[in-house]
């Protein structure tokens, strides 16, 4: 499964496909979002052909993690399809578990939302440590792959407000799980 992060990006935002902003992935096919197929149709032939990667749209925050790595399964299997190195793969899990981190975490301890804050900030740094310059969409498609329902998104809005206000250090040295 290969497709441009910008296209997506386009393809995940539900009014960048009814404005037709997307027009060509990297496969060389174009990806039409001009149509009138509904929009939850055109999605499901995109994941259908491997364009899209199949998530878990359950109700559930957490969403299946059968193997207790701290990862949806879903994301555990895009991410294990992408090209990219074993480090940045790893990057990427360890993004994937902060963000799922935050939306799973006790907002009203403090103590807690700080060790997620951190957390995130980790996986962050790390991910600037193993992608070149300018690779830092894959963290925010990480990000929007995990907050990709109404509950998912409400729980992470807590997470943030929980946070509102507080500033996070800056890291060196190796951060990378």
């Amino acid at each position: 499964m290969k497709v441009s992060i910008g296209a997506l990006a386009c393809l995940l935002t539900a009014a960048a496909l009814a404005a037709a902003g997307c027009s060509k992935g990297t496969i060389g096919s174009p990806v039409s979002t001009k149509s009138d197929i509904p929009i939850d149709q055109q999605w499901a032939l995109l994941q259908k052909q491997g364009l899209l990667p199949t998530l878990d749209v359950s109700s559930s925050v957490p969403g299946t993690d059968a193997n207790g790595n701290g990862v949806r399964d879903d994301l555990d299997k895009f991410i294990a399809s992408l090209p990219d190195s074993a480090a940045q793969k790893n990057a990427l899990t360890q993004l994937a578990q902060a963000v799922q981190a935050a939306m799973t975490v006790d907002t009203t301890n403090a103590t807690a939302v700080a060790t997620v804050s951190l957390n995130l900030n980790r996986a962050d740094t790390c991910i600037w440590a193993v992608y070149p310059s300018g690779q830092s969409a894959k963290a925010m498609t990480i990000e929007e792959l995990s907050v990709n329902t109404l509950n998912r998104l409400k729980a992470y809005e807590q997470y943030n407000a929980a946070r509102d206000g507080a500033v996070d250090p800056a890291l060196t040295g190796n951060t990378c799980n």
